[in-house]
This record gives C-alpha cells, sequence and structure tokens, in this order.
C-alpha cells in the first residue's frame, strides 16, 4: 500500500501536463492577477500551501517576496527547490516537507500576510480543521487566496 506522499509523487508528470496545458496556465495565470489586486508592492511574508514545484511561489519570489512553500510530498517539493534555484530566487524560499495539519507545531504564531492554498484542500480528510490551522498562521488583515475544483469532477 502507497502512502499519500507517495500518491502525489506518483502524480506529478500528470500535475505538471496539467501545468503546462492551456487551461493550466490560464488557471495561474488568473490567480496571479487576482492576486496583484490585492497584495502591496512591499515585501510579503508568504506560505503556499501544497506549492509543489512552485508554480505559484516562484513568480512571488520573482517579485522579491518570502516565500514558504510547504508540500506533503517530497518530489513535488525537490521539483520547486530545483526550480526555484534555476529561476535564482531559491534564497527568497524556504521549503518543508510536511502535511497542513503541521502547521501549528511549524508556525505557533501568525506570522503570514498572505496564504495560498490552491488545488490542495479538496484533497484534505478534514477541511474545517485545515482551514483553522491556516487562518493561525496569518497575521491581522492577512489574506488567504483559496482555489478548490469540484471534488466530483475528478471521478
Amino acid at each position: 500500500m502507497s502512502t499519500p506522499s507517495q500518491t502525489f509523487d506518483a502524480h506529478l508528470p500528470a500535475f505538471k501536463e496539467v501545468q503546462e496545458a492551456p487551461w493550466g496556465r490560464l488557471r495561474y495565470t488568473i490567480a496571479a492577477a487576482n492576486l496583484g489586486k490585492y497584495h502591496p508592492h512591499n515585501p510579503l511574508n508568504i506560505l503556499d500551501l501544497g506549492g509543489g514545484n512552485g508554480l505559484d511561489a516562484i513568480p512571488l519570489a520573482r517579485q522579491g517576496h518570502r516565500v514558504t512553500l510547504l508540500d506533503y510530498a517530497p518530489e513535488m517539493l525537490a521539483e520547486g527547490r530545483k526550480n526555484a534555484e534555476e529561476q535564482g530566487v531559491a534564497h527568497l524560499l524556504t521549503f518543508h516537507q510536511a502535511n497542513v495539519t503541521a502547521l501549528p507545531t511549524l508556525f505557533p504564531s501568525p506570522q503570514f500576510d498572505l496564504l495560498l492554498c490552491h488545488n490542495v484542500i479538496q484533497y484534505l480528510e478534514n477541511p474545517p480543521q485545515a482551514l483553522q490551522a491556516m487562518f493561525a498562521t496569518l497575521l491581522p488583515g492577512g489574506l488567504i487566496s483559496l482555489i478548490s475544483i469540484n471534488r466530483y469532477s475528478e471521478t
């Protein structure tokens, strides 16, 4: 029986294929444009949950923001680290291999201005508990960008 991280790692090629498809690129472009409307231009402290290969995190780091990329799957995280190094922004990123349930331990007090949770929540066993943990990491006035597919559309 495979672990959840092995399951996610096994889907890395399919995940990357969706990211590179026109509809995948459009989804990330729209998300980035929406985020640009709501965050100031001064450097933010950002948490990217399930950030995988860094498709959201790396452009934000290129803008000068400090980004913590957290992913459960080690191969996804390794891909994100490699991509950040290739883009010359690895010094602005911190990487954690952990589950969303580890947020209270990793970040016991609020420290993020912005939290990204893109295409993650639909895979969690207890979304309300995960949301509570996410909110606890945010500084007053912080924002959450939450994108979720319809879990029944993938069956």
